[in-house]
Order: structure tokens, then C-alpha cells, then sequence
């Protein structure tokens, strides 16, 4: 028996239901079918996966506006074996079967966040969709973070393998797949259509709906993917050698021997509290994107020259969207903060030769926004038959209590979409939030959310100012396209440079350095 909330329009929320379980750190996990004596509370929160940033802080920070409801209880901070859990919200008086499907993957740099925070609150979202004549079905769900979820080595792929498992890290991506499995195998008793499965993620969400649209199990788990401000452009994946050098940092971290035969053992018996406590000096930083991993198993094809030749979307994709905001960097700001024009230049001259460097600084005036939209516009949707649809958020934020007000920042395209703080929307703002949850659902139903990129590489732009229109390249004078393709253009773009755009904003390569 499932309990759950029923609200007084009819619609039901259901939080915590496990999908998967692992047995110990750095596995695979498997799907989770059945309930202690038959039954599950859907009224609490689960577990929320081990990071090193707590719930309060999170949860209550202005740039996450939507603070805890009062009736749901704090997810334990320290319960990792049993965080991997999705929330549902379901329309009333559906046919099993029947409803489109719209699934989200939190972001938070793969190191911190959580599907039990309520900006992601499927409620409104769903009784919308309602009152517009085209229901979802919502669902979101945890997945294991840093150290936990993406740590990789020859040692633990050989430990897979005597488990009977394949590939190597990529944890946190696999648990991904196996809730999209859980809703293939069960949504449709909440009315859900497995065969119409949208998948939506933001920033690491983002990045992660690009990943597993060019995994190899992506055809089988959902239909269209909506990456917003990250993509597979987003980052570089690291290469086993490289994540071999991440595994020996950690081990020296916790005093124990890269020498050691038993070394996995004695990592995977280290409490969850330790590996917490060491994930900022393993990464970096907190922002440093815990890294993806080429291990020739989990993706459909070599990942190598991704950078200047990324693949196209799959033909058997339905649909993508892809996004930016105007103002993306604005969550790195702490980092790039700390940065000196010596500083940058030193980080240009590890990996840049003297002409490159020029030609860097010619082109950026150091240093203005290139955003993951432009780089997956120009590279990879013209490449493609897959209907594609990019948009850019331009609104700035007016939130008093927000610590990037006057800015379209990182993520606050979301409240548009879920709706979850629509009350406090000032007039234009409630008629961009129609527009944009409008533009969603009616993606999760197939139908075209604003005219294709093909046709005329022209972009949804919504704001400023609360204006919504459809700007080819020309027109969008806040974009530095042609800048962009000349970038793209050069040797050294696929040389060094990303790389060093890379460790400039969240200093992943450092991590080879010490």
C-alpha cells in the first residue's frame, strides 16, 4: 500500500519510494520492486544522498527560493544505502497508461543537490498541465553524488566485474537509468505512458539528459530530453587514466596506501561521514563538476573528440530542447572572483601556445560569457533531423530577498517552469511563467513548443522586460555568435582551450596538478 497526499483538485503526491539499493560504495545498484511488510509512506522524505553541503543551508539559500513546506519533514543528511528515491505527482481520474510523462534530474555540479528540493515541487506544475487540458505525470528522483557516485579506477572496475557489472564509475548516471527502468516498470499504474517519457534536467540535470541520450540504454528508458544550461558540450570527460590519478588523491586523503592490495576494500569500509569530509580537497572545489567517465561501456559511442566534433542527437530522439540564462557565470562568481588577470594568464600559458594566447585575448577582451546554448546551437543541432528547440532566459530576477536580483541567473528559468513561486511573480512575469510552462508541456505531449532551430536557427528568448520572441542570430544582440564560430574555428579550440575555460571556472584540472 501506497500512501500519499491528496490535495483538494485531486492531485496526488507521493515522496521517498525506492527505486534501487547497492550493497556497498562503488557498484552498481539494482531496482528496488517491493516494500517492507507491503507498504511505504509517501507523506515523508526519504533519505537524500551523502554530500558535503547540508540540507539548512541549501535548502534555505535565496538563490533556491522556494523554502521547505512546513508539513514535510528534513530528509536524513547520513542515510546514503537508502537514498535512491522518486517522487511522483499524478493527475486524478487518469487511464492507466495514458498521461505523458515528464521526468526531472537535479543538478548541483554532481556533487550536491537533491530532488526533495521544493523548487522542483511538481504540485502546480501538474495542476496547470491540468487546467490546460494536457496532463503529466511528474516524477524526480535522487542519484548518488561526488566521491559516491563518480569516482572510477582500474580497481574498481575490476571489482564490477567480479560482481557481474560492466563499465567503470559513471555511479550516479546508472542509478539515473535505473529510476528511468523503475517508471518504465510502474508508471503506468499511475497513469503514466512509458512509451512518452520526457526526461528534463538543469545544469548537472542538464548535463546528465545529454549523457543519457548518448548512452547506449537511452532508447529503451525515454523519448525527448530537455537539457537545460549544461549539455555533453558542458565539460570534458575524464579518461580512466585520469580519474586512476582522482582515486589515488582520495586514497592518500584517507591515509590509505595507493600501494595496498586491499586498497578498494579498505576504501569501500571507510564510514560515509569520511568520504564526505574529503570531497572539497579531492575535487577543488565544491563547483568542480565531479567528472564523467570515458570507460568504453556506458556511452553509445567513443566520447573522444567530443569537443569539436560532438555527435548529433540519435534519430531515434523525438525531440531536445537545449538553454541557457543570460547570466550563467553568476554561480561561478566566488571562484572567478579570485582570479587576477596574472592568474589568468598563467592558467592560458599550461596549456595554450603564445599565438593561442593572443588569439584568446583578442577574442574575449578577457572575459565575456560563452554560454552552453551557443556552443550546442553551432556545433550539434544543425547536424541533426531531431527536432531541435533552443531558447534563452533573459528575465532578470526581482526577488528582494535574492542574492542575484536584476539577474537572469543560473536555474531561475525553473521557477518559470514549475511555477513555485508564482505568487510573488509581478504581471509580466506571471505572462512569461504561462508562456514557459505552456512551452514544456506541451513538448511532454509532443507538440512543438516554438518553431524548430532547424528551420531558421532562430531561439525562444524570453525577457527582458517580459518579452517573449523568436530571434535568429542577428537579431539577439546579447549573444557573441560570431565570435563563437570563429572560436570554434581554431586549432587551439580543441588543443587547450576548453580545458583551460574549464579550470578557469571551476578548476577541474588542478587536480592533476597537486
Amino acid at each position: 500500500m501506497l500512501h500519499g497526499y491528496v490535495w483538494p483538485n485531486g492531485v496526488r503526491q507521493f515522496y521517498g519510494i525506492p527505486y534501487g539499493s547497492f550493497v556497498k560504495n562503488w557498484t552498481r545498484s539494482t531496482l528496488v520492486d517491493s516494500w517492507p511488510n507491503g507498504e511505504h509512506d509517501g507523506r515523508k522524505l526519504g533519505p537524500w544522498a551523502v554530500q558535503p553541503v547540508p540540507w539548512d543551508f541549501v535548502s534555505y539559500h535565496s538563490s533556491y527560493p522556494v523554502h521547505p513546506y512546513s508539513y514535510l519533514n528534513k530528509p536524513d543528511e547520513n542515510n546514503n544505502r537508502d537514498s535512491l528515491t522518486i517522487n511522483l505527482t499524478v493527475p486524478p481520474d487518469v487511464e492507466v497508461g495514458n498521461v505523458p510523462v515528464l521526468a526531472f534530474i537535479h543538478g548541483g555540479a554532481f556533487i550536491f543537490g537533491s530532488s526533495y528540493f521544493l523548487i522542483y515541487d511538481g504540485y502546480r506544475l501538474v495542476s496547470e498541465a491540468i487546467r490546460k487540458g494536457k496532463p503529466v505525470v511528474f516524477a524526480s528522483f535522487n542519484y548518488r553524488l561526488g566521491l559516491f557516485g563518480f569516482l572510477a579506477s582500474k580497481d574498481i572496475r575490476e571489482d564490477l566485474q567480479r560482481d557481474g557489472f560492466e563499465g567503470n564509475g559513471n555511479f550516479g548516471l546508472t542509478d539515473q537509468q535505473l529510476a528511468l527502468e523503475w517508471i518504465q516498470k510502474h508508471i503506468n499504474h499511475f497513469g503514466g505512458d512509458r512509451n512518452n517519457v520526457t526526461i528534463l534536467g538543469e545544469s548537472a540535470g542538464g548535463m546528465s539528459v545529454g549523457a543519457q541520450i548518448h548512452s547506449r540504454r537511452g532508447p529503451e528508458l525515454f523519448s525527448r530530453g530537455a537539457q537545460l544550461s549544461g549539455n555533453m558540450c558542458s565539460v570534458l570527460l575524464f579518461t580512466e587514466k585520469q580519474h586512476e590519478q582522482l582515486y589515488i588523491r582520495v586514497l592518500k586523503l584517507l591515509d590509505i596506501s595507493p600501494e595496498a592490495p586491499d586498497r578498494l576494500h579498505r576504501l569501500q569500509a571507510v564510514p560515509d561521514e569520511k568520504i564526505r569530509e574529503v570531497t572539497q580537497d579531492s575535487f577543488t572545489t565544491l563547483i568542480s563538476i565531479a567528472s564523467l567517465c570515458e570507460d568504453g561501456w556506458f556511452w553509445a559511442e567513443s566520447r573522444d573528440d567530443r569537443v569539436q566534433n560532438p555527435p548529433a542527437p540519435p534519430p531515434w530522439l523525438k525531440g531536445l530542447i537545449t538553454s541557457d540564462v543570460r547570466d550563467e557565470s553568476g554561480v561561478f562568481r566566488d571562484e572567478l572572483s579570485t582570479n587576477t588577470l596574472d592568474k589568468l594568464e598563467e592558467r592560458l600559458q599550461k596549456r595554450l601556445v603564445p599565438d593561442a594566447i593572443a588569439g584568446v585575448k583578442k577574442l574575449y577582451n578577457i572575459h565575456e560569457d560563452v554560454t552552453w546554448a551557443q556552443r550546442e546551437e553551432i556545433l550539434e543541432a544543425i547536424k541533426s533531423s531531431v527536432p531541435h528547440f533552443v531558447y534563452h532566459f533573459d528575465q532578470p530576477c526581482y526577488f528582494s530577498d535574492n542574492i542575484f536580483r536584476r539577474e537572469a541567473y543560473h536555474a531561475f528559468d525553473l521557477l518559470f517552469i514549475f511555477l513555485t513561486r508564482y505568487e510573488q511573480f509581478n504581471p509580466e512575469e506571471r505572462l512569461l511563467a504561462e508562456d514557459v510552462h505552456t512551452s514544456f508541456i506541451n513538448f511532454a505531449h509532443g507538440i512543438d513548443p516554438w518553431e524548430r532551430h532547424q528551420l531558421r536557427h532562430r531561439s525562444r528568448v524570453w525577457g527582458p522586460d517580459g518579452k517573449i520572441q523568436l530571434l535568429d542570430e542577428g537579431e539577439d544582440v546579447t549573444r557573441k555568435y560570431s565570435r563563437m564560430r570563429e572560436l570554434v574555428s581554431k586549432k587551439w579550440y580543441d588543443d587547450g582551450f576548453f580545458q583551460v575555460a574549464e579550470d578557469i571556472v571551476v578548476g577541474r584540472y588542478r587536480i592533476f596538478e597537486q
